[in-house]
């Protein structure tokens, strides 16, 4: 009976695993302040943008982050350091995609305006990295940014997770059901 007990058991533990194998990792959240650095190109100038960032947001009834507010100061250097300009511009939820961007993937590219595009890629809770293309004041840009989170939540608060779940269809409720298939053994027994 014991022996039984500890394999049924045994079972249990590796369709628990095996299950939580299948699911993908949450979405970070991109909610919070983020210090901004980027490098490239502008027209034929090689050009550093460093600022700050804010970025708000809401979670959607499906569980997903919509960014209803993205605000940025910064200033834009040549490669000898010189100011070439201070940025500073916010774009409340009707600016960005009319009514608010979902983040619903780790990767995503956004337009804005006709002929500027950011792809962009959630690496973790603390880091965002984005390539920028397009037009700027009259000048071709092409520059890779890294944003990092200020302040990023503690590890045992639990945040980072405001984007949806994202759990593959074989850990939802039915496959744990699969947990009790060796109590049926026991019971038969």
């Amino acid at each position: 009976m014991k022996k039984r007990f500890f394999m049924s058991f045994l079972v249990l533990l590796i369709v628990f695993f095996v299950s939580g194998a299948f699911a993908d990792d949450p979405i970070p959240s991109v909610k919070g302040t983020w210090e901004v650095h980027g490098e490239g190109t502008w027209g034929d100038i090689f050009v550093r943008d460093d600022g700050v960032a804010t970025i708000d947001t809401y979670v959607d009834v499906d569980g997903f982050e919509v960014i209803i507010l993205y605000s940025y100061t910064g200033v834009i250097r040549d490669g000898a350091g010189n100011v070439l300009m201070q940025d500073s511009y916010t774009l409340d939820r009707w600016n960005l995609d009319g009514g608010g961007i979902k983040v619903d993937s780790r990767e995503a590219s956004i337009t804005a305006g006709p002929d500027v595009r950011y792809d962009i890629t959630i690496i973790s809770d603390t880091q965002i990295d984005a390539h920028r293309t397009g037009r700027a004041y009259d000048r071709r840009v092409d520059a890779d940014y890294t944003l990092t989170k200020q302040n990023p939540p503690a590890p045992d608060a639990g945040g980072g997770s405001g984007g949806g779940c994202n759990i593959s269809a074989f850990s939802t409720l039915p496959s744990s059901l699969l947990l009790l298939f060796p109590l049926f053994f026991i019971l038969k027994k």
